[in-house]
């Protein structure tokens, strides 16, 4: 029972992400994109590609931090994500 409205919860809450009208893009633990939204998508020109790592993430998305050439996924900023800062 307790599966079904976790699952349910789950599902509820994708929804709501793939109607946002800004992009969403979700990485795991380990850096490996998990979840990427439809605006997100539109965005980048594909969605999550889950077996590429952090390393590829530039490359994959033509992805860098705003206003540089630095790509991301720029550390500093997972790390900040991260610790909670």
């Amino acid at each position: 029972m307790v599966l079904v409205a976790e699952e349910e919860t789950e599902n509820l809450f994708v929804r709501f992400l793939d109607h946002l009208p800004f992009g969403v893009f979700v990485v795991d633990s380990t850096g490996r994109p998990f979840y990427a939204n439809a605006a997100s998508e539109r965005l980048l020109g594909r969605g999550a590609i889950s077996d590429i790592g952090p390393g590829d993430l530039a490359e994959a998305y033509q992805a860098y931090v705003a206003g540089t050439d630095h790509e991301l996924p720029d550390r500093s900023n997972a790390d900040a994500a991260r610790s909670g800062g």
